[in-house]
């Protein structure tokens, strides 16, 4: 059984390795720790085979239209206003697509049961630095509209994926700067 999770599970800092301390400041957070615990009583009462993986913000073609790169992308092909919450330089270990999906089939194969496993995308980004790759991509400024940072949202966000790697060879292949003009290729698709 593979108990998908989250990085906003460590709470506002969610930097380090999968012994970080466990402090979620959003219902988000929480429900999905409390799932996480779920699971893993089934794997010490039960015997249940169990892996929690814990994502660090997935982005890539087919992103849910309410998550932020979604709606950052789509306010700037139609000339709108991008909210960003809080001064933009808080930052994201963001995890492409194909990095999750391929990580998430082989911690099915060969991960230890048991175990907790974090899967990022081992590049930090801000959230600023983002929206210029975006820029970039699609030869237009962004009319950023900066808005006081919402309660229980995370500051900084970077998965140590060592034990990841360790156990079944995961390595994040897709960078921000190569995975953010994809998802941006994606939506314009949408649009035609």
């Amino acid at each position: 059984f593979v108990q998908i999770s989250t990085s906003s599970v460590y709470g506002v800092e969610a930097m380090g390795d999968e012994s970080a301390v466990l402090q979620p400041v959003n219902p988000y957070g929480v429900t999905k720790l409390a799932a996480e615990n779920l699971a893993f009583t089934y794997h010490r009462v039960h015997g249940l085979p169990v892996v929690a993986i814990r994502y660090f913000s997935i982005y890539g073609p087919r992103q849910r239209p309410d998550m932020a790169y979604h709606r950052f992308i789509q306010a700037m092909l139609t000339n709108q206003p991008i909210s960003v919450y809080g001064d933009g330089e808080q930052t994201r270990g963001i995890t492409y697509i194909d990095d999750c999906v391929r990580g998430t089939v082989d911690a099915i194969a060969h991960a230890r049961s048991g175990e907790v496993y974090n899967l990022g995308g081992g590049v930090p980004i801000s959230v600023n630095r983002a929206i210029e790759v975006l820029e970039d991509a699609i030869g237009t400024r962004a009319k950023r509209q900066y808005l006081p940072p919402r309660p229980g949202d995370q500051r900084n966000t970077l998965a140590n994926v060592d034990k990841a790697r360790a156990h079944f060879g995961y390595v994040p292949r897709t960078d921000p700067q190569q995975g953010l003009p994809l998802q941006l290729e994606w939506q314009r698709r949408l649009q035609h």
